[in-house]
Formats: C-alpha cells, sequence, structure tokens
C-alpha cells in the first residue's frame, strides 16, 4: 500500500543498517532477491504458451491501474521470459508482447503520473524490451520497427484519453507531488509536456539503445526516421537569435528542450557513428543542417528564471546540452558526410549564431566549432579563413565567458595548426622509398616494401634474360632456373640486405603479389631478343640477301593485363629463322600462368615457307608504326616482329598489356584502321602459326 511504500522510500529511509529503518532496508533488499529468482524460475519452467496469456491477462486487470510499485517488477518478469523464449514459441507470441510493451510505454502519456514514475517506468520497461527485441531476427524485427515509428508518430489528437490510474501506487514516492530528476517540483506544465511528447521519447530512447548493441545494422533504418527528426528539430529550434526576432517564435511557444530533445540529437550522433553504409549522402545532411543549428539559439531554459541565484544554474544546463548532444551530433554528422562543401554550410551556419544577442548562444557555438576540429582535425583547417572574422569579434566580447571560450577554442584550432607544421617538416626530412632501399634496418610500409620488390624482380628479369641470350642457352631448363632464382632473389635481398622480417609484412607471396608474373614477360622478351641479335652477328659477315630472315610471334591470353603495370598472362611463342640455302627452321613454346608447359621444335617445307613469306608481304600493306609501345589496334593480344638480319623489316609492338584497345586511336595513322585491317592481321597470324604446326 502508499505507507508501505513511503516508509522504505530511499529519501526517507535510514542506510544505517543498525537502526530499524536499515533493518527493514536489508530485508527488503533480501526479499527483491528471492521474487527476482522466483520469477525467473517460473520465466524458464513454466510453458511460454501458459505463462505469457497469464501475464496478458494479470496485465489488463490488475497491474496497469496498480502503479510503478506493480508495474516495474511485473516488466521485468515479461523481459526475463521474452528473453527466454525459443525460436518456434517466439514467432507465435512476439506480436502480442510487443502490444504488451507499447501498452506499457503509453502509460507515460498520462499527466497525473509524478515524473519520477514515468522515468523509473519507463527505463524498466526499456531494459525488458531490449531483451525481447535482440531475439528477434531481421524479417521480424523490420515490420516490427515499422509499427514502432507509425505507433511513436501517431497524430496526437487520433490517440485515446489515458486511463484512469484508480489506486496508483509509486515505488519512488507516496507524496502527491514528485520530484524530477533535477530535484525540482513537478508543475502542471513540465507534466503536460512531459505527457505529449511520451510516445517519441520513449522510441528515441529505444532507438538509441537499438544503434549501441545493432550499430551499422540499424543505420539503414533511419531513413523511416529522418522526417521524424527533422520535424522535432524544427519544432525545438529557433531560426532567428536576436531578440526581436525571438519575439514572434516567443509566441509560437517553442518548448524547452526535454528528454526528447536529448533523445532526438542523440540518435542523429548514434546515425553518423556507425554509418558505414553511406546512408548520410550529401541530400540527406541538407535536411537537417539548418534544423540542427537552429537548436543553438533555444536557451529557454535560461529565461524561465530572472532572479540572479538561478541564472548560472540554468546556464550551466545550457552548455551541458550543447556539449553532451549538440557538438557530438554535429560534428559526428560531419565526419560521416566527408565532404567539404557541406562543412562549409554548417561552419557558417553555426558561426552565424556566434552574433547572437545572447551570451550562451555565443558560447554554444563556440563549443560546436571546438567539436568539429576534435573531430575532423587538420581537415576542417580548410574553413579557418572564413571562421577567423568571427574569432575576432568573439576575443572583444564583453562577456568573460565569451571571451574565455574563445581563447580556448583558438587553443584547439593553434593545436591542430601546429601538428599540420609539424607533419610538413617531418615529411621533408623523410626518406625517399629508393633512398631506404640501400639501407638497412629502416621502417617499412607493405605497399612500398612490394613497390620496392616489383622494379627489383623487373630489373633482374631483364638483366638474366640479356644473360641467357648472350650465352646462347635455350630450353625448359633455362625457364626453371629462373623461376627459381626470382623467388629467391628478393628474399636474400630483403633479410640479408635490408634486415626485414617477411612474416612481418604477410610472408614471402604477399611482398611478391603479381612481380613474378610481370618479371615473367620481361624475361622472356630480354631473352628472345638478345639471342636473336646475337645470332645475327654471328652472321654479320653475310650481306644482302645471305642475312638470315627471323620471323617472331609472341601471343597473349585475350583480356588480361594492366598496360604498364602487370603485363598479361603468356599464350605462346613462335620463331621462325631461315638460313640461305636452308631450310626454315621453327621454334614453338606454349605457356600455362607464364610458365612454358612444352616446346616442339622443327623444319618447314619449301612450299609452306613460301606461305610464310607471302603473309609477311601481306604484313607489310598495313598501316602501322614499327615502334615499340601504343595501343593494340588490332585487337589481337600478338607481338609480330620480321627482320633481316639486323634490319626491321615490319613489327608490331604495342605497349605492355596489348589486350587494351583504346576507342579513338591517339594519331592519324592509327584512325585509318579499319575493320578490314584487323581481320586481315588475324588472318596472317592465324595462317602463320598454322604453316608452323605443320613442322611438328
Amino acid at each position: 500500500d502508499a505507507s508501505s511504500a513511503d516508509s522504505t522510500s530511499p529519501t526517507k529511509r535510514s542506510k544505517n543498517p543498525g537502526s530499524s529503518d536499515g533493518s527493514i532496508v536489508l530485508l527488503r533488499e533480501q526479499a527483491n532477491k528471492l521474487v527476482d529468482d522466483v520469477l525467473l524460475a517460473l520465466a524458464k519452467n513454466i510453458p511460454a504458451r501458459q505463462l505469457i496469456p497469464a501475464q496478458f491477462t494479470f496485465y489488463q486487470k490488475e497491474a496497469s491501474k496498480l502503479g510503478t510499485a506493480i508495474i516495474v517488477p511485473f516488466v521485468d518478469f515479461v523481459g526475463k521470459t521474452g528473453g527466454l523464449l525459443q525460436s518456434n514459441t517466439l514467432i507465435q507470441f512476439y506480436k502480442p508482447l510487443f502490444k504488451l510493451f507499447l501498452s506499457v510505454f503509453d502509460l507515460a502519456r498520462n499527466p497525473a503520473i509524478p515524473l519520477s514514475d514515468v522515468e523509473l517506468l519507463e527505463q524498466a520497461t526499456l531494459d525488458a524490451f531490449m531483451r525481447f527485441v535482440v531475439k528477434l531476427n531481421e524479417n521480424l524485427f523490420k515490420p516490427l520497427f515499422l509499427s514502432f515509428v507509425d505507433w511513436a508518430t501517431a497524430e496526437p489528437s487520433a490517440l485515446p484519453a489515458p486511463q484512469n490510474l484508480g489506486g496508483w501506487i509509486s515505488s519512488a514516492s507516496a507524496s502527491p507531488v514528485a520530484k524530477s530528476r533535477h530535484g525540482r517540483k513537478d508543475d502542471r506544465r513540465a507534466r503536460q509536456q512531459n505527457a505529449s511528447e511520451a510516445r517519441l521519447r520513449v522510441f528515441y530512447r529505444v532507438l538509441n539503445v537499438l544503434f549501441d548493441k545493432l550499430k551499422s545494422i540499424l543505420t539503414p533504418y533511419y531513413s523511416s526516421v529522418i522526417d521524424a527528426t527533422v520535424a522535432q528539430l524544427d519544432r525545438f529550434g529557433i531560426a532567428h537569435d536576436t531578440i526581436e526576432a525571438q519575439e514572434e517564435e516567443d509566441r509560437m511557444e517553442k518548448p524547452v528542450p526535454s528528454a526528447l530533445w536529448c533523445a532526438v540529437v542523440e540518435s542523429i550522433h548514434q546515425s553518423a557513428l556507425h554509418d558505414t553504409s553511406g546512408f548520410w549522402s550529401d541530400a540527406m545532411f541538407k535536411k537537417v543542417l539548418r534544423p540542427l543549428a537552429n537548436q543553438l539559439p533555444n536557451t529557454k531554459a535560461l529565461r524561465q528564471e530572472l532572479t540572479m541565484p538561478g541564472e548560472q544554474e540554468e546556464y550551466e544546463q545550457y552548455i551541458e546540452r550543447v556539449r553532451k548532444y549538440l557538438a557530438p551530433a554535429a560534428s559526428q554528422l560531419s565526419a560521416a558526410v566527408g565532404d567539404d562543401a557541406m562543412w562549409k554550410q554548417l561552419n557558417q551556419a553555426v558561426m552565424l549564431r556566434s552574433r547572437s544577442d545572447e551570451p550562451a548562444v555565443r558560447v554554444g557555438s563556440l563549443l560546436v566549432l571546438q567539436a568539429l576540429y576534435e573531430r575532423l582535425g587538420e581537415e576542417y583547417l580548410i574553413l579557418l579563413p572564413e571562421t577567423i572574422p568571427y574569432l575576432a569579434e568573439l576575443l572583444e566580447d564583453d562577456d568573460s565567458r565569451v571571451e574565455r571560450a574563445t581563447q580556448e577554442t583558438i587553443k584547439v584550432i593553434e593545436s591542430y595548426l601546429g601538428e599540420m607544421g609539424a607533419k610538413s617538416e617531418e615529411t621533408t626530412q623523410k626518406l625517399t622509398v629508393w633512398q631506404k632501399a640501400f639501407l638497412r634496418d629502416e621502417d617499412w610500409k607493405k605497399d612500398e616494401l612490394r613497390e620496392v620488390v616489383f622494379w627489383l624482380i623487373e630489373a633482374f628479369s631483364a638483366v638474366l634474360g640479356l644473360c641467357f641470350g648472350v650465352l646462347g642457352l635455350h630450353g625448359l631448363l633455362c625457364f626453371i632456373a629462373y623461376f627459381a632464382s626470382v623467388v629467391a632473389v628478393p628474399s636474400v635481398y630483403l633479410t640479408a640486405f635490408l634486415g626485414v622480417d617477411e612474416q612481418d609484412y604477410g610472408g614471402k607471396m604477399e611482398i611478391l603479389g603479381d612481380s613474378v608474373g610481370a618479371g615473367a614477360a620481361t624475361f622472356v622478351l630480354a631473352w628472345i631478343g638478345s639471342y636473336t641479335v646475337l645470332y645475327d652477328m654471328s652472321n654479320a659477315s653475310n650481306s644482302g640477301s645471305d642475312d638470315p630472315l627471323h620471323i617472331t610471334l609472341v601471343k597473349y591470353e585475350s583480356g588480361l593485363g594492366v598496360p604498364g603495370i602487370m603485363p598479361p598472362k603468356l599464350s605462346s611463342t613462335v620463331e621462325i629463322t631461315k638460313h640461305p640455302e636452308q631450310n626454315a627452321r621453327v621454334v614453338k613454346t606454349e605457356f600455362t600462368d607464364n610458365k612454358p608447359s612444352s616446346t616442339n621444335q622443327g623444319e618447314i617445307a619449301a612450299d609452306g615457307f613460301s606461305t610464310v613469306l607471302a603473309m609477311v608481304d601481306e604484313l607489310k600493306t598495313l598501316p602501322v608504326r614499327q615502334t615499340p609501345g601504343g595501343p593494340d589496334v588490332f585487337g589481337a593480344n600478338t607481338v609480330v616482329q620480321v627482320r633481316q638480319g639486323r634490319n626491321v623489316v615490319w613489327g608490331y609492338n604495342p605497349g605492355a598489356g596489348c589486350a587494351v584497345v583504346e576507342d579513338e586511336p591517339s594519331d592519324e595513322l592509327h584512325a585509318s584502321i579499319t575493320d578490314d585491317h584487323k581481320s586481315k592481321f588475324v588472318v596472317i597470324v592465324n595462317k602463320i602459326v598454322a604453316t608452323s604446326n605443320d613442322a611438328f
């Protein structure tokens, strides 16, 4: 009953265990623990199909009329039950349980309930509700969330009148006039505002707890809430911040920022904090930019009490509100949108409030500015030039609080200016990658190591290919030797020369990356080129028609490779050599994953070689440059070179990759190439390859 609730009220009972009141407190705590244990045992052991209907009936007939002394432990019991439901039972009862929780939340709409009871009731129901919600999968959660939004945003005029409380028993205080969390007595206006905001307040509080638990999973759901959020910001916000302009706003009776305001602004902060999917786009940011900035001029709490003793207290409440909710929301929202054009608009809106007639608003705008710099760091310095005039004005402010806040803001900005200068100096003194490549025990990043290793392999492959060509080596053993050495050399360089532990950077294969494939292409070209050049030099005593004829084809796999970065995979090479008074010889090598899989040699009959010469004559008619590089205008992924001794008769050697075709050729010569030319090139190459195959 009420008397028992009053006798054990925390504000009246003694905490001394030796006193009679202390003994009562101890006994009550022990009794509460036993009750919790019994309720948990009931939730675990009684089948849900029997327990949940009984809970519904009890709440509708009894609990909803008996006050927080009964409802608080009851909703805790329901929360325990919901948290223990199995999936099959959850599907059966999740909708009725959801309606039950909404019904309990809706009690806060009754202005007859003391504010302290409302706070206690909401918190207990919120805790119980979360035990139930986290059990839901997405298919169950989404329709429930949308129903929750509809419930919270329903028109107040369409809602049923609050029920008659009857014998309401408060667990906080039996006094007819309870106290709020700040210790002030409830008045009718405070209760009316609290009751009118009840549904939205509950919803946004639940939303913020869900953000804390579900994080980025919940962010897309905020799209169904954004309009309600903007509407509430407009309801609390003041678009004008001069005394004269606020007279009209005051006549509109802008409400005091309440628990609902705190929950709404915190929801913006939470949604931006957990945004990993780009929800806060420029368009979405613009929706809340002005309404959010309009919260700064609302110092309604500051003007409620005009007496001097209460002025400082109300000022501190306003500053705490800005520091705890508004500034973090604005700064995190700016970080989420990541667009300096949007930052500029917000910065301008905030700094315009620094010219308010109200000192508290000027301080509040500085607190938001500090938060922006602390969150965005040196990136926000791009807006410093347009901020300096405002800071210069505030440094000469008549109010000492404003002047002090301005000095603190300037210190924050200067810290990032100093950090930026230090980074610039450090950059000038930092060694380049290629300087570190010749020094031991330097600090390396993975990308730097991979770059050095890539070019090391390229250089090594070119040198080794030249050496093999000079020595006249050929065959499969050359490729085996190359791939064995190309893996070993980087390891020796990293460990023995640089003193780097490969495991610190993901291991040998992570560092090598695609370097081996690119190096293999360089090796093959250097090997074939040097071998061919030196072979011709050995016959340099012959002149004119006595010079041997060389026809070289290198084919790549279609559609692979990035020009200048990673050559495509080799498909095959064909080398045809015709010496005077000898049959033409051909060597064909097939590749798999840039490794030779087979090599064939043979002689081409005289009639077959005549066909090859006819194809060479056809190649000479094609309009193409004979210099290396450029796009693969024929799109055949093939390099061709025809030489008579040392002289290049006809050559087609596009840039590395040769799988890339420019839509618009870069010069007039290439612009003249038609589809007929491309088809002709493919036919010629195929005929040369087919004739070569006949030799085997």
